[in-house]
């Protein structure tokens, strides 16, 4: 019974992603190269949930590298564009995202719809339990949270301290304005978001950058990209659309870890959880003024 379950789920659900790997190679793994880390466990990620029945929608970017281009073309996935309806390849994962969405949309088995970083191999234990809820009619959006255990042990310790604290910032902002009732917690900066097919909810997400008002009343368009799935749920729990969140055992690559963690890389990503823990904080409060007009 619950392999049936799972399987239905699996064929009703879209997993939408992008990917980037212009350094990845063919051959034995290399811990120093970061396009190998994640590449290798991107195509890891893709044979597993093709394995259980999953489509899965790849936007990647024609500067990825030819050997991991055609590992691609090789498996059965959905290869979307990273252009705009102008024809202009954007390096950002915004596009991508919007493009993957409209065609998972043209096909009508697609009942829930994953937007995940292509290297977070969720298949087969965590993405069940994400995608039931939504396939089920229990939820319009679930946003999966991290076993707090297997995220402060597997996880480098610094993008742990820095989304633990982005989270706790975030779901504050939410508790003021009253979107989140008391108690209600989101672990908004595990980076996967799961929907259900909702033509208001699908249409935000796939829409065009939001547009809103800054502080200084001046017409403003956040252009770090992160609003593809932030803003689209903040206007969700504003709403009172059935937000809820499922716990998973997901564990970090230990090999992606030892590639962020060693001395070569870790001021890199040191600077770059920061500047998500930043920047993504202040496009939320900026939402937020919009919406509301104060925070």
């Amino acid at each position: 019974m619950y392999l049936q379950k799972q399987l239905k789920t699996a064929r009703q659900t879209a997993l939408v992603t992008t990917s980037w790997f212009p350094k990845w190679h063919e051959g034995k793994a290399d811990s120093s190269n970061t396009d190998k880390v994640r590449g290798d466990l991107a195509l890891e990620t893709i044979d597993s949930a093709i394995r259980d029945g999953y489509r899965v929608y790849v936007a990647d970017l024609s500067t990825s590298s030819y050997a991991f281009h055609k590992e691609l073309v090789n498996r059965q996935v959905q290869l979307v564009p990273r252009h705009t309806q102008k024809g202009v390849e954007v390096p950002g994962r915004l596009i991508g995202f919007q493009n993957g969405i409209r065609e998972a949309l043209n096909n009508p088995d697609n009942q829930a719809f994953v937007l995940m970083q292509i290297e977070k191999n969720l298949a087969p234990n965590c993405l069940p339990m994400i995608t039931a809820p939504l396939i089920f009619n229990q939820a319009d959006i679930v946003i999966p949270k991290r076993n707090e255990q297997l995220f402060r042990e597997t996880y480098p310790s610094f993008q742990y301290s820095f989304e633990t604290d982005a989270n706790r910032v975030i779901n504050q902002l939410l508790h003021r304005v009253g979107y989140l009732p008391d108690g209600s917690v989101f672990d908004f900066f595990f980076g996967v978001w799961a929907f259900a097919k909702n033509a208001n909810i699908t249409r935000d997400v796939a829409s065009k950058i939001f547009s809103f008002t800054d502080e200084n009343s001046r017409a403003k368009q956040m252009k770090l990209g992160y609003e593809i799935t932030f803003f689209p749920v903040i206007k969700a729990l504003k709403e009172g659309k059935q937000v809820i969140s499922v716990e998973v055992p997901f564990r970090y690559p230990p090999e992606q870890r030892k590639n962020e963690t060693d001395s070569e890389h870790i001021e890199v990503f040191k600077l770059k959880r920061k500047q998500q823990h930043d920047g993504i904080i202040k496009e939320v409060k900026q939402y937020l003024r919009f919406l509301e007009s104060y925070v």
